[in-house]
C-alpha cells in the first residue's frame, strides 16, 4: 500500500559555485513544475565570482526563492548551510538543471 506523505511544503537546496551557465536551466525547470505542493528554493551561493547570484535574482518574482551566501568554500559546506536555513520537513538537494522531481515523484512510500 502506498502512503502519500503530507508534507505541507518541500525545500529544494541548491548549492551553487560559479554556475552562471547552468543556474537558469535549473531555476527555469522549477518554474515549470505543475504541482499543488508548496515548495521553496534555497540557493546557496558559495561565494561565486561569476554572475550566478545576479542570474538567480531574476527568479525571485517567479519562485519562492531565498538566496543565501556561504563564504566558506565547498559544496558540502554550502549544502549544510542551506539545510540549516530550511524550515520544512522534506528536503531535496543536488538538483540537475533538467529537474522534474515534483511532477514525476509522488512522494509516496511502500510501508
Amino acid at each position: 500500500k502506498k502512503i502519500l506523505f503530507n508534507f505541507p511544503m518541500i525545500s529544494f537546496v541548491i548549492p551553487a559555485y560559479n554556475e552562471e551557465k547552468e543556474i537558469s536551466k535549473c531555476l527555469n525547470s522549477l518554474t515549470k513544475q505543475k504541482t499543488k505542493k508548496k515548495f521553496e528554493i534555497i540557493l546557496v551561493d558559495n561565494n561565486s565570482t561569476d554572475k550566478t547570484k545576479k542570474i538567480a535574482l531574476r527568479y525571485k518574482k517567479k519562485l519562492k526563492l531565498r538566496i543565501i551566501t556561504e563564504k566558506i568554500k565547498g559544496r558540502g559546506r554550502a549544502r549544510y548551510r542551506g539545510f540549516k536555513e530550511v524550515k520544512t520537513d522534506f528536503i531535496l538537494s543536488d538538483l540537475s538543471p533538467d529537474i522534474n522531481l515534483v511532477t514525476k515523484t509522488s512522494f509516496s512510500s511502500t510501508r
